[in-house]
């Protein structure tokens, strides 16, 4: 018992700072307790725990393979679902405290519950390692230095506009590296990768802890962006164009209602993404 217990220690302090079953009243003085009393709603549950920025994931890779007129693999879906919940549960438990003076209902809710969510983390990220490890050896050395820009994304967002760039960039080139555009260069997928990116800026941009100054303008811009890029591909990827005017409604909605700001971009994004692949 005792080996069990250094071992996950270990483990733990490694990953995330901490024993995720310890909640130490000097970290719990960080979190605003007044921030919520009522219980979450079951789309904050969703977005919290990062599940909703998974399913985003998700909807966008089918979006994609759908603007090239291709299936979407299970494991490659998979790869993605379980990625982002590893990768975005791992960020927000180890950022817990300066995460707290930015969206202090998320934190409060990564607080009580971290023990669970960093469960959560630690299994998908051990399913995606085993989803890669049996994958093609290119796709996997394309995504390591994107899985290693998320495991270090604590370090790197303290600049909200280039946080918001390196994020967009990342998730564009992941969901062009599961759809295997090295193999086939299927057409205009130079244009499909600044429509994903414009669309994801404008989320990106608006959403989270560390918004940029003005992110509503921004935000906008780069969904108008997205949309006319869209309106030039071919019958099947201008589908795509459903993407970009939700990530518009995303951050206007967002602008509108500062609470929803972590929770407005993604729903939204997810929404444009399925109804992309759907129109397809």
């Amino acid at each position: 018992m005792r080996l069990g217990r250094r071992i996950y220690l270990k483990i733990s302090i490694a990953l995330f700072k901490s024993d995720i079953f310890e909640k130490s009243e000097s970290e719990w003085s960080r979190v605003d307790r007044t921030s919520r009393e009522k219980p979450y709603s079951f789309l904050e549950v969703l977005s919290y725990s990062s599940t909703l920025s998974a399913i985003t994931g998700l909807a966008l890779l089918l979006a994609t393979n759908a603007s090239f007129n291709r299936d979407s693999s299970l494991t490659t879906l998979s790869i993605v679902f379980f990625g982002t919940l590893s990768i975005y549960n791992l960020d927000r438990i180890r950022d817990l405290t300066r995460d707290t003076l930015h969206t202090p209902g998320r934190s409060k809710f990564i607080f009580r519950h971290k023990g669970k969510l960093g469960i959560l983390c630690f299994g998908s990220g051990a399913l995606t390692f085993s989803l890669l490890l049996f994958s093609e050896l290119s796709m996997t050395l394309r995504l390591l230095p994107i899985i290693l820009l998320g495991v270090f994304h604590r370090r790197l967002k303290t600049r909200p506009f280039w946080k918001s760039i390196y994020v967009a960039a990342g998730w564009a080139a992941t969901l062009l590296i599961l759809t295997d555009i090295s193999s086939t260069s299927p057409k205009d997928w130079e244009k499909t990768a600044l429509v994903l990116f414009f669309s994801l800026f404008a989320n990106t941009s608006i959403s989270g802890a560390f918004a940029i100054q003005r992110s509503s303008r921004t935000a906008i811009g780069s969904a108008i962006a997205a949309g006319l890029i869209a309106c030039t591909l071919d019958p099947i990827g201008r589908c795509l164009i459903l993407l970009a005017i939700f990530s518009g409604i995303g951050a206007l909605w967002a602008h509108q209602s500062k609470y929803h700001r972590s929770i407005a971009p993604d729903c939204t994004l997810s929404i444009g993404a399925a109804l992309s692949w759907l129109a397809s």
